[in-house]
């Protein structure tokens, strides 16, 4: 249990194992003043349990454990939990294996990611979905919040991971984390997703970011990319994206030999766009260095009607990273 006189806050959590399988986690705050100095309180309560005998849904899935999660007087911080999306900290939010470890982080995380705010209400169920016999092949810690009341908005937040088609021989090992929103009252969607910790065959890795959004209103909006945008493309200002990473394969990612390929592919309501670039360095002896790449660009624009494509390549010779020689070629 935790006390803050200045914030007028109480704080506690809880770790408790039942029949040395089943894990339960519980964090609580209660504020007994509202934002301002204005006479209130708020409460909120996440509640997780995991390790018991996974529930069969049908079709192979299970369900692996359950959560819940109330506010009174508390709203969905949708820009915070897509900081903890960017930094690869969703996790914390979702089934934390032991609030114990770090219980200041846990309050911490989840009392920024449903800040205090008056006359706002949120409910949530968690769910942590597995598929796959004997061992689990693809799991989904997912969490639906709907905030109230009006304007309504609805948060989806989840990571998912996957190992495909086997433990033994893996080609593609996965992790997506994935937070969303849906804003009644503004007539927005909001959907982003990044890629970390996945490869191919065990040897390349694979990241990259993606992102959707529908607005309506006076300021339409329609995006949806994978690795973000042509370079020459301005995203709307009122899009709030983020900084959007290229989806990037490592063929290579030694300090002597690197051989990379990064992509993206975007469609918005005026645009279709395209492009990749294959970047190689090789370490030479007496400190010399070989650099290329290859690379292609593709912005096609309805109207006024307008395609522009870029095609490049280059090779320089280095020598303590000074250019020797260098050839390029653009189109």
């Amino acid at each position: 249990m935790y006390f803050d006189a200045a914030a007028k806050q109480y704080a506690g959590v809880a770790n408790l194992t039942l029949h040395k399988k089943i894990n339960l986690n519980a964090l609580g705050l209660l504020q007994t003043e509202l934002p301002e100095g204005r006479d209130g309180y708020s409460l909120l309560l996440l509640i997780t349990a995991t390790g018991f005998k996974p529930l069969q849904l049908g079709l192979g899935f299970t369900l692996n454990g359950i959560g819940g999660l109330v506010g009174v007087n508390r709203a969905a911080n949708t820009d915070y939990l897509r900081g903890l999306l960017s930094g690869g900290q969703l996790d914390q939010l979702l089934f934390p294996a032991n609030v114990l470890d770090n219980p200041a982080a846990a309050l911490a995380v989840t009392d920024a990611s449903f800040p205090a705010t008056e006359g706002r209400y949120v409910f949530g169920l968690l769910a942590k979905i597995g598929w796959g016999a004997p061992k689990t092949l693809l799991t989904l810690d997912v969490g639906l919040i709907i905030e109230l009341p009006a304007p309504v908005r609805l948060v989806l937040l989840g990571v998912l991971q996957a190992t495909l088609p086997s433990f033994d021989k893996p080609i593609l090992r996965l992790r997506a984390d994935f937070v969303g929103s849906v804003d009644f009252g503004a007539g927005s969607v909001e959907f982003d997703a990044t890629l970390r910790d996945s490869s191919i065959l065990d040897r390349f890795p694979l990241s990259g970011d993606g992102a959707f959004r529908l607005y309506q209103g006076q300021n339409p909006v329609f995006l949806l990319t994978a690795g973000g945008f042509h370079p020459a493309f301005q995203p709307p200002a009122n899009a709030n994206l983020p900084q959007l990473q290229r989806l990037r394969l490592a063929l290579a990612d030694s300090r002597d030999f690197r051989l990379v390929l990064q992509t993206y592919l975007a469609i918005t309501s005026n645009t279709v766009q395209v492009g990749a670039r294959l970047d190689l360095f090789v370490d030479l002896p007496l400190g010399f260095s070989l650099e290329g790449h290859l690379f292609f660009d593709t912005l096609f624009q309805f109207n006024p009607f307008r395609l522009d494509v870029q095609i490049g390549a280059g090779v320089a010779i280095k020598r303590n990273g000074q250019n020797k020689l260098t050839l390029q070629l653009y189109l």
